[in-house]
């Protein structure tokens, strides 16, 4: 494993890290050992909303549950709309 120094993190910086760390259940190292493994992994070119919703999933931290509560909402109240004919 690396091991990197950083300096002369402004105060405020470095207060916003301890305050996602602690809202995360995290120390202020492993916040930070998420936030670079979140910025350097590979862009993903998926634009469907199901990697929308994964990558807004994994950014606000779903639980398994709150995805049920939100497939559940999604499937129980779905309105069929026939599709518009542009045909005379």
């Amino acid at each position: 494993m690396g091991i990197i120094t950083i300096r002369n993190i402004p105060e405020e910086v470095h207060n916003n890290l301890r305050v996602r760390a602690k809202r995360n259940n995290r120390s202020t190292e492993a916040e930070v050992r998420a936030i670079l493994e979140y910025a350097v992994q590979p862009q993903k070119d998926s634009s469907g909303a199901g990697a929308v919703f994964a990558a807004l999933r994994k950014k606000i931290r779903l639980t398994e549950e709150e995805c049920e509560i939100i497939n559940g909402i999604r499937t129980t109240e779905r309105v069929c709309i026939e599709p518009i004919g542009f045909e005379k």
